[in-house]
């Protein structure tokens, strides 16, 4: 190797090097992103079908006990709720197609106006469901 081709390697390992450390720093000074945040709360599900999408969710919401109180495919909103013990969940779901055969899933739980996102069982068991409400309304059994 010649070297200016050392002088170069060094010089770029010093500058990619020394951006890491910065970047590692720069990181550690915020705290959790809204990013990780949303990341339990939302899914991309293949739908291709039109009309399927309000109708799983709603299957999904009442067969986690939820009582659906709005729905409105124009706003790309459901809204429901359900009390146990003494506490009252409501939930909040948008969608959003992102091309012909994917749509973006997104679910808010709060409980009496406390966000309860911390609880990702809550998170994965409305999604596992909601992908099983999606096939079968996709295959005319919902």
């Amino acid at each position: 190797m010649s070297i200016k081709t050392l002088m170069a390697l060094s010089a770029s390992w010093a500058l990619l090097s020394g951006c890491a450390s910065s970047l590692e720093s720069f990181g550690s000074q915020f705290p959790v992103s809204v990013l990780q945040d949303r990341v339990p709360k939302s899914r991309v599900l293949f739908v291709d079908q039109d009309g399927v999408v309000a109708k799983a969710i709603v299957a999904t919401l009442q067969d986690l006990g939820f009582q659906v109180d709005f729905s409105s495919r124009d706003l790309n909103l459901v809204t429901g709720w359900r009390t146990g013990g003494q506490l009252g969940e409501k939930v909040t779901v948008t969608y959003q197609r992102i091309d012909k055969d994917f749509v973006q899933f997104r679910a808010n739980f709060s409980n009496d106006g406390d966000d309860i996102s911390s609880q990702a069982v809550l998170y994965q068991d409305f999604f596992t469901n909601l992908s099983k409400s999606v096939f079968l309304a996709k295959n005319g059994i919902l």
